[in-house]
């Protein structure tokens, strides 16, 4: 018979003992906050009792057209090619018929004891792919897809790359 899966906040409480940082008190949903650098990352429990679903903001896209986030979104699956991050980017539109979309880097970890250093681990790539998605987003200069470097549009944070 399997064990039962650790509690999420005994694994959080496990992760910050880890990391030797002050344990956050849960969100309203049950999530936790936790700050790596200027990125915010959320633990929740995962589609299973042992699925941890990690989750950062990479940014977002304002005034886009489905076909612009379609491009947006192969260009930064691209990117991040070598990288098994890779299929856990998601645009998620905020509410209904909405013109932005939050931009997300998500990871799955399958929670055992004694694994704390490879939770950390998981956690600095999907933070370190957030930011690397972030500056993507916010212009950094990175060619588009056909080689033309990217404008920005009206909005100074969107950066849109154009066929």
């Amino acid at each position: 018979m399997d064990k039962m899966a650790p509690a999420l906040d005994d694994v959080v409480a496990d992760l910050c003992r880890h990391l030797q940082m002050d344990r956050p008190a849960p969100g309203e949903d049950g999530s936790f906050a936790l700050s790596a650098g200027t990125t915010q990352v959320l633990l929740r429990n995962g589609p299973d009792s042992r699925l941890l679903e990690i989750e950062a903001e990479a940014g977002s896209l304002t005034r886009y057209t489905a076909q612009e986030l379609s491009e947006l979104e192969g260009l930064l699956k691209a990117n991040l090619a070598q990288c098994w991050l890779r299929d856990t980017l998601a645009c998620n539109e905020t509410g209904e018929g909405a013109d932005v979309s939050r931009v997300l880097v998500k990871g799955y970890h399958r929670y055992e004891e004694n694994d704390i250093s490879q939770l950390a681990d998981l956690i600095s790539d999907v933070v370190s792919s957030a930011e690397t998605l972030g500056s993507m987003l916010h212009g950094s200069g990175r060619p588009s897809s056909h080689g033309h470097p990217g404008h920005i549009a009206d909005d100074p944070g969107l950066l849109i790359f154009q066929p």
